[in-house]
């Protein structure tokens, strides 16, 4: 049974239809391009159109889509099951489109009719089949307007130079990006979300990543990042992820993450770092959990060792940040008290903690591995 036999044909029909939302269903059938297709390019005063997670079959041409809905401002196709491809040809694209979901559509290419949509507000393009540079046109689009850009997933191996200073959430995570640290997101202030991790970024974080105190969340983990860690926080910083986990990061844990008053997660696990545990950090109020592999002296003398073979002198603190959402509209924040992918762990060692002889007030989670 084809979607066409569950939706009524006379639906087509309504020409002065504007929003159709079809999201999160069970429709499934053929909707190739040039057949059932066109009873969708039929609704041509269309402003939003969302097909989101359901089971279509078919290939669509962006381009041909674009031109054939003149008055499309949004677009949701993420997850439908379609097949949206680019031949990078000019396309008519209406100046006030805003939104653009192409997730897990097996998008071939990062598509240059894109450069016209000077008002976009979310670009949505993770999970697909975008390979090589991205295009110098792409840092041009929306302007300051832009608020969300996720192009996590796919085969990108460089980035432009952005003019994307409004922009408040950004990922490029698992791609294949080489290079430096993009200097132009140092302009972007107002930036809560940004995730760079699992690519093949190198070299210093320079030092203006910590003018951005509206950052909330800052994920650099698995690249090829070296020197000493960034200071990331200001006076009146919002950073609460910090995480900067297999890297090639030396030096001591730098005191200016003091800074970070409403820092709840830490981790600097799988680098290169030395010195003694940072006391200091007792006194950042929010921290929850910290991953970190250090030489950790208490002071006291004594090496602690549970029946386990965990020993004190060498710390390793969970690693449960490695996996985060890679959608980006939403800020994540953790809610009050332990995170509940911490629940489980923290069962399974709390007795180890409290046998910790002569143990101060518990302020942090220790796992050891």
């Amino acid at each position: 049974m084809t979607c066409f036999n569950l939706l009524p044909l006379e639906l087509f029909k309504c020409r002065s239809l504007k929003v159709l939302l079809l999201r999160q269903n069970l429709f499934d059938g053929e909707v190739n391009q040039g057949l059932n297709s066109s009873l969708f390019i039929q609704l041509i005063n269309l402003n939003f159109l969302d097909l989101q997670s359901n089971s279509f079959k078919g290939v669509w041409n962006f381009e041909t889509l674009l031109s054939s809905l003149p008055n499309l401002t949004g677009l949701d196709l993420s997850y439908s099951g379609l097949t949206v491809l680019s031949d990078n040809s000019t396309a008519y694209v209406n100046p006030n489109f805003w939104f653009l979901n192409l997730a897990s559509c097996n998008l071939n290419a990062f598509p240059k009719s894109l450069r016209a949509m000077k008002n976009l507000q979310y670009l949505l393009l993770y999970g697909n089949n975008i390979q090589g540079r991205i295009p110098d046109l792409a840092g041009e689009i929306g302007g300051n307007r832009l608020i969300a850009a996720d192009l996590s997933n796919n085969s990108i191996t460089g980035l432009p130079q952005f003019q994307w200073d409004g922009i408040t959430q950004l990922s490029f995570q698992s791609n294949m990006i080489q290079g430096p640290f993009p200097p132009s997101i140092c302009n972007m202030s107002n930036l809560q979300y940004l995730d760079l991790s699992n690519n093949s970024f190198n070299g210093v974080i320079p030092q203006c990543i910590g003018n951005i105190s509206s950052l909330g969340m800052l994920h650099l983990g698995a690249n090829l990042f070296n020197g000493t860690i960034p200071n990331a926080c200001t006076d009146y910083g919002q950073l609460t992820w910090f995480i900067l986990n297999k890297n090639q990061f030396e030096g001591e844990v730098p005191t200016s993450l003091s800074k970070c008053r409403n820092l709840q997660i830490l981790d600097l696990g799988n680098n290169h770092l030395y010195g003694t545990f940072p006391s200091w950090l007792s006194d950042l109020p929010g921290l929850q959990d910290i991953s970190q592999r250090l030489e950790v002296t208490d002071g006291d003398g004594d090496e602690d060792e549970d029946e386990s073979g965990f020993t004190w002198k060498v710390v390793m603190l969970g690693y449960g940040c490695g996996a985060l959402p890679g959608l980006v509209i939403a800020y994540v924040m953790l809610p009050t008290g332990k995170p509940k992918w911490l629940n489980a762990i923290f069962d399974a060692t709390e007795h180890m903690i409290q046998t910790r002889k002569n143990k101060r007030k518990r302020r942090y989670m220790f796992i050891g591995k």
